[in-house]
């Protein structure tokens, strides 16, 4: 297919810096959720330090990776080379704390995950 993108998504078990460079390298996008044990010289703000609907985003000095962390109810961290934070949207959530929904800033590269990987877990019952 001509000016067809690729992209790969795996889950936190799979997803390395280094096989981002290799896929990248063969000209290959993917996104991940990732341990943050797996990412050395980053350094996120502590999960307790987050509200809901606030991210952090680092992006390596070449510009090829970029390494988000976001709150919904918990935090997520997740690297790309195909996307990063911006441009973000928002997503309705129910606040115990409020008794309603409310607005909630989501970052594109979570909204492209959850796009193409919801649901793919689902088999590992």
């Amino acid at each position: 297919c001509v000016g067809c993108v690729w992209v790969f998504f795996f889950g936190q078990y799979f997803t390395t810096v280094s096989l981002l460079d290799q896929l990248f390298s063969k000209g290959l996008m993917a996104t991940g959720t990732i341990m943050s044990n797996r990412l050395r010289n980053v350094h996120f703000s502590q999960d307790k330090k987050f509200q809901r609907g606030v991210w952090e985003e680092f992006t390596r000095c070449d510009n090829q990776i970029s390494a988000t962390k976001w709150k919904d109810s918990k935090c997520v961290t997740l690297i790309s080379n195909a996307t990063g934070a911006k441009p973000h949207s928002v997503v309705k959530r129910w606040s115990k704390t409020e008794n309603k929904e409310i607005a909630v800033p989501y970052p594109d590269v979570v909204k492209s995950y959850n796009q193409y990987m919801g649901g793919v877990d689902m088999c590992d019952q």
